[in-house]
């Protein structure tokens, strides 16, 4: 084997990044002398059909092919691995999905399925389709044998991150992901510098997963390196959580001081104190993203967020002194949810209101494997393997293999007056109230929007520019129903012209 293709299948998501995660999958086996391509059918600039895929590894004479699989589009995967199969070379499953669900992912099609984290487990496939090691000593994988399926013992996490060779970012077509240097920019300023969460959120798939990071002098590494090839001066963290080893954290902003950089990052309010986000801004934070999810104490218990409004309060403020900006993310429809806990939700956002710089807008809960709230209900509400029954579940039109514009700043309500893409049930009265959750969200986005593109204090060229946005909306969720693609064509450049609008740079606060 010399030629492996790596294929992140078509969504209804667009990515505005690269997958880190094929970056450094891709570096490890080059290390190995292994000709990577990665196909990403998701990109923003790419939109590759399943037969362009096939096509595309026809042309590049791969010996194998590797593919993501995402729970919330699985069957999409599934779809392409039909098509892949006429290529009459193994095919490999990795992804999270994978990791849950090695049966079901083998029995459709998969011939190795990659448990948990693949920088090591793929080095040893490539040495197994080459003869040099039998797979039954290959750890962290599933595959057939005589009909029967395999799974493999465990692969132990990789404890010390800097072993890892950096992302190859040269092993992606970048004219999928960008179309201007600016945009290059963009799509590389990417990094991950931890992986895993220790912390027991019930609606979330990282919970409880062994907590690692990277050295603040192999994080610099990277940064430089990217700075030296693409100009990027402007970073997001994605760690999970970046806060969560304080003493780590204030290493890297001082690795970062003086490298003339600005970063974004993701963190938990509980774990913020004066002093660190101190040091954070003068190492060039200019932004956190911070999960709050509901208003009402009990609710945050019975998820485990170990958290408080009061707590919430009290830091968005903090935050907000020390001078970065900062994104909420809430998330409506938790089962043990009521009317009233919607309410100190809605009363919450407006007390934090003159704190925050934007509001990440979740939408309705999704019950993901893995999760312990998936497990608790997934009997009483009758969703179990959900993903498998898309049609009753997906809310996204499967024909448009895009995500609308009018879904950047309105909630679909799709998923509240039908049946489809609710996952349990909620009176009249709980829909009432998630609906005005959603609006009193909607106003405020649209409201951080809009003064970002206003250059005038005038507040007629503001109300202008408010109307004129609206517009821009309804226009797109009409089109979107007549036709996905005509959606797509119009209102699409539209929207990326108005997010490059200098006034708009400028003014944004992250």
């Amino acid at each position: 084997m010399k030629r492996l293709a790596l294929i992140q299948p078509n969504s209804a998501f667009v990515s505005e990044s690269i997958p880190l995660g094929f970056g450094w999958i891709a570096a490890v086996l080059k290390n190995k002398g292994i000709e990577v391509k990665i196909i990403d059918a998701s990109a923003a600039y790419s939109r590759y059909s399943d037969d362009d895929i096939v096509r595309l590894c026809k042309e590049f004479n791969a010996d194998a092919v590797g593919v993501v699989f995402m729970t919330s589009h699985v069957y999409k995967a599934y779809d392409l691995v039909k098509k892949l199969s006429e290529l009459k070379v193994p095919i490999i499953g990795g992804g999270y999905h994978v990791t849950k669900f090695p049966n079901e992912v083998l029995s459709r099609g998969v011939d190795i399925g990659m448990m948990g984290e693949a920088e090591v487990t793929i080095t040893e496939i490539v040495d197994y389709l080459n003869g040099k090691m039998k797979i039954e000593d290959v750890k962290g994988i599933s595959y057939k044998k005589d009909n029967e399926i395999i799974i493999n013992p465990p692969r132990p996490l990789i404890q010390n991150l800097d072993d890892l060779p950096l992302p190859d970012r040269e092993a992606f077509n970048l004219s999928d992901f960008a179309r201007s240097e600016k945009e290059i920019k963009n799509v590389m300023s990417t990094l991950i510098t931890s992986r895993g969460c220790p912390f027991e959120c019930s609606f979330c798939a990282s919970q409880k997963t062994g907590y690692r990071f990277r050295s603040a002098d192999n994080v610099l590494k990277e940064i430089r390196q990217v700075k030296e090839k693409y100009g990027t001066r402007n970073f997001y963290l994605v760690d999970d959580t970046i806060n969560v080893h304080r003493k780590r954290l204030i290493e890297l902003c001082e690795a970062l001081k003086g490298e003339d950089i600005v970063w974004r990052c993701n963190g938990r309010f509980d774990l913020m104190d004066e002093e660190l986000l101190i040091k954070m801004k003068e190492a060039g934070c200019i932004h956190i993203s911070l999960g709050v999810e509901s208003g009402d104490d009990e609710v945050l218990k019975r998820m485990h967020k170990k958290l408080t409004a009061n707590i919430i309060r009290e830091k968005a403020k903090l935050i907000h002194d020390v001078g970065i900006s900062q994104t909420l993310n809430f998330m409506f429809g938790f089962p043990f949810e009521t009317p009233e806990s919607i309410e100190k939700t809605i009363q919450l956002i407006k007390d934090i209101e003159p704190y925050i710089t934007d509001i990440q807008r979740a939408g309705l809960l999704i019950p993901f494997p893995g999760t312990t709230l998936y497990e608790e209900f997934k009997t009483q509400y009758n969703y179990d393997q959900w993903w498998l029954r898309p049609e009753d579940f997906m809310t996204e039109v499967r024909e448009s293999d895009h995500r609308p514009i009018f879904k950047k700043f309105l909630f679909d309500d799709l998923g509240l007056i039908n049946e489809k893409g609710k996952f349990f049930e909620y009176s009249d009265e709980m829909i009432k109230k998630i609906k005005k959750g959603m609006r009193t969200i909607d106003h405020i986005v649209m409201k951080r929007k809009v003064h970002a593109l206003n250059f005038t204090k005038s507040k007629f060229v503001e109300k202008a520019i408010y109307m004129a946005m609206l517009g821009m909306i309804y226009s797109s969720k009409g089109l979107y129903n007549l036709n996905p693609n005509i959606e797509r064509k119009v209102i699409h450049p539209l929207y990326y012209s108005v997010r490059r609008n200098k006034y708009y740079l400028k003014n944004r606060t992250y």
